[in-house]
C-alpha cells in the first residue's frame, strides 16, 4: 500500500508540473471525490463518487462557452483590452498558453470516471442491498460521462491523451511495434508513467473509444432510474445526471459525426420515445434559462444552485456589463450576424437570447431573469449550462432524415421548431427546398435555437469537415469582422490548424 500511495503522489506531482495552471487534471485523491480505503463500501459512496465526476465538470461552462461559441460567427470581444486570452478566441487566434484551453476539469471528471469504474466491483461485493440494475445504472452513468469528455475533446483539441484507466493501478498503451501492452504502473518507471500519461492520442482510436463508451452508457442505463433507491426521482437527477435518454442523444450525435447517418437517426428516435421530454411552446421558451434547473426541453445540463450551496459559474462574469453584478463583460452578441440569423421578427427567442439595454449589447440567457429587463442577483451566477436539449436533438433528426433523402421528415422536424418559436411553418409545394437548401434552413435554425450555447463552432466545424461543405467555416466567421477586414479574415480561418485549439508543445516532449 506504501508503495502505491507512492504511485498516486508521483502522478499527482506529474500532472501539477504538466497542465497550463500547475493544476493536476487526473486528481487521483480529490477534495471532493473518493479516497481509496475509506469509500466504495455501498451505495452512498457510488453517489459521492458520482457527485466528484460532475463536481469536476461543472465550473468549466465558461469554457465550453469560449470553445463553443466564442470563435464562432455570433460572438464578439465585450469591454475592449478586458482580457486578452478571451480576444484570442473572438478573434481565432489562440496561442498555446492561453489558460482557458486548460483541459484540467474535464481530465479531472475523466479521472474518476475511471476510478468509479473500477471499484463499483468493490461495492458489489459489500452492498447486498443493491440490484444488478443498481450497478449497471452506475457504470453506465460512468461511461456515458466519460464518453461526453471525450466527445468535447476531440472536436476541440489535435492533441490530448486518451486515459481509460486508474492510472495509479495500470495503463494500457500500445508499444513501437504497434502491439497493445497493458502492465500494472509499479513496474513502470517515474519517466515511462509521465510519457505514457501524457501520450497524444490516435484521433480515430478517441472515436472508437466514446462510441464504445456511448453503446455501453446505452446498454446499462434505465428510464427513471432513482439514484437514491427511494420516494421520487427529483428534478436534479431526472436533468442533472446520466439518463438513458442522454445516452441515446449523445450517441446520436457521435454517429453523426462518425458519419453513421441510419444509425443516428434511429438514436434521435429513441430519444425523445424516452418518455417525459417535451419541445416547449413558444410562451414559455425563455423559462428553461431563468429558472432553476430545467424544462422538460433539457435532456442533460450542469445545475448550480447558488441559494442553497453557492455553487456558481462564470458565465454572468463573461456575458454581464454591470461590474457591480460582477460582470467582467468579456463577450457579447455580434450584432450584425444576431440581428441577420434573428431575422423573422416573431420569433421568441430574440427577446430571451441576447438584448440592447442601455446601449450595451449582451447575451442575455445566462444574466436575464425574463425577457424583460430583470436581471440576476449580484454574483448570483447560477444559470444552467445545456449540455443537450430535446430540439438540438430534433434539427439534428431533420439534418439526418435531409441528407437520408427524406425531405419531407427535414422539413416536419424543422416546422415543429419553428411552430413552436412562434415562427410560421414552410410549406413544401409553396417553398420547394433543395437538399442543401434546406441544411442551411436546418443549421440557421439551430444558430438560433442554440444560441450562445457552446454549439455553433462545432456546427460549422460538422459541415466543414463531415458534410465536406468546404468554405463554409470560414465565410461564416469572417462575417463577424468589419467589411473591410472580411476578405482577409476568410482566407485567415480556411488555415484547418486554426480549427483545433492549441496546447502548450512541451507537454508532449
Amino acid at each position: 500500500m506504501k508503495k502505491r500511495n507512492y504511485i498516486k503522489q508521483l502522478f499527482v506531482l506529474f500532472f501539477s508540473i504538466g497542465m497550463l495552471t500547475g493544476c493536476d487534471f487526473y486528481d487521483l485523491n480529490p477534495e471532493n471525490g473518493l479516497k481509496e480505503g475509506d469509500y466504495y463500501r455501498n451505495r452512498n459512496d457510488l453517489n459521492a463518487g458520482a457527485f466528484g465526476i460532475y463536481a469536476a465538470l461543472a465550473p468549466e461552462a465558461h469554457k465550453f462557452l469560449l470553445w463553443g461559441s466564442a470563435r464562432a460567427d455570433m460572438v464578439s470581444v465585450g469591454k475592449e483590452g478586458a482580457d486578452a486570452y478571451v480576444t484570442e478566441f473572438v478573434n481565432n487566434n489562440v496561442t498555446s498558453l492561453n489558460p482557458y484551453t486548460n483541459y484540467n476539469g474535464i481530465y479531472q471528471a475523466i479521472a474518476r470516471c475511471n476510478r468509479q469504474l473500477e471499484h463499483i466491483a468493490d461495492v458489489q461485493v459489500l452492498d447486498k442491498t443493491m440490484s444488478t440494475v443498481d450497478f449497471n445504472a452506475y457504470y453506465g452513468e460512468a461511461y456515458f460521462v466519460r464518453a461526453l469528455c471525450y466527445f468535447h475533446l476531440v472536436r476541440t483539441f489535435q492533441n490530448f491523451p486518451l486515459l481509460l484507466e486508474d492510472i495509479s493501478e495500470n495503463v494500457t498503451y500500445v508499444d513501437e511495434n504497434g502491439i497493445t501492452v497493458q502492465m500494472n504502473s509499479l513496474a513502470l518507471t517515474e519517466e515511462e508513467l509521465r510519457a505514457l500519461a501524457l501520450k497524444p492520442a490516435d484521433k480515430q482510436k478517441v472515436w472508437e473509444v466514446i462510441t464504445s463508451d456511448a453503446k455501453k452508457a446505452m446498454s446499462m442505463l434505465r428510464h427513471g432510474y432513482n439514484w437514491n433507491g427511494v420516494g421520487d426521482l427529483p428534478i436534479e437527477q431526472k436533468y442533472g445526471r446520466a439518463t438513458l435518454a442522454s445516452a441515446y442523444g449523445l450517441a446520436c450525435q457521435v454517429a453523426i459525426w462518425t458519419n453513421r447517418f441510419h444509425q443516428a437517426s434511429a438514436y434521435a428516435d429513441l430519444v425523445w420515445n424516452s418518455g417525459g421530454y417535451g419541445i416547449g411552446s413558444a410562451g414559455i421558451w425563455g423559462t428553461q434559462f431563468y429558472n432553476r434547473w430545467a424544462s422538460p426541453e433539457s435532456v442533460n445540463l450542469l445545475g448550480y444552485s447558488y441559494d442553497g450551496t453557492l455553487e456558481t459559474n462564470r458565465l454572468q462574469e463573461f456575458t454581464s456589463p454591470s461590474a457591480p453584478d460582477g460582470g467582467k463583460y468579456l463577450l457579447k452578441p455580434a450584432k450584425q450576424v444576431v440581428d441577420a440569423i434573428f431575422s423573422e421578427v416573431s420569433d421568441v427567442r430574440i427577446e430571451n437570447s441576447y438584448k440592447r439595454i442601455n446601449k450595451e449589447d449582451m447575451i442575455w440567457k445566462y444574466i436575464g431573469l425574463d425577457a424583460g429587463t430583470a436581471m440576476r442577483k449580484p454574483y448570483h451566477s447560477d444559470a444552467s449550462w445545456h449540455l443537450m436539449r430535446i430540439p438540438d436533438i430534433m434539427l439534428w433528426k431533420g439534418i439526418l432524415e435531409n441528407r437520408l433523402g427524406n425531405l419531407q421528415g427535414a422539413y416536419f422536424f424543422l416546422n415543429v421548431v419553428r411552430a413552436n418559436r412562434g415562427l410560421d411553418a414552410y410549406d413544401e409545394l409553396e417553398h420547394p427546398f433543395t437538399m442543401l437548401e434546406m441544411e442551411d434552413l436546418l443549421f440557421l435554425e439551430r444558430a438560433r435555437e442554440l444560441a450562445f450555447e457552446g454549439q455553433r463552432w462545432y456546427d460549422l466545424l460538422f459541415m466543414e469537415t463531415v458534410l465536406n461543405r468546404t468554405g463554409v467555416l470560414s465565410s461564416a466567421i469572417a462575417k463577424k469582422y468589419p467589411k473591410a477586414e472580411q476578405a482577409a479574415m476568410e482566407i485567415y480561418m480556411q488555415d484547418e490548424t486554426r480549427w483545433y485549439l492549441p496546447i502548450d508543445p512541451s507537454l508532449w516532449k
